[in-house]
């Protein structure tokens, strides 16, 4: 699933408030078996917010997104 501006762009944003990207998220999970990204943009959502609606292209929250990208990552 690509969520960046451009397909194939690298490296992949999943997450434009908090600097999430699919290659950071690999990353995590080669070093340790688990990311943090889901609780990490979660804590960061209530402080000290998010601006999904004027960062992410599509206008709308990417959470659901990123899940579907730590799952397909997951295998």
């Amino acid at each position: 699933m690509t969520v960046g501006l451009k397909e194939g762009a690298v490296p992949e944003t999943v997450c434009y408030c908090f600097d999430w990207t699919k290659e950071k998220i690999q990353a995590e999970l080669d070093a340790t078996g688990e990311t943090t990204a889901l609780q990490d943009i979660k804590a960061k959502m209530e402080n000290p917010g998010c601006s999904c609606e004027i960062l992410n292209p599509s206008g709308g929250c990417f959470l659901g997104d990123v899940g579907k990208v730590i799952k397909a990552l997951k295998g």
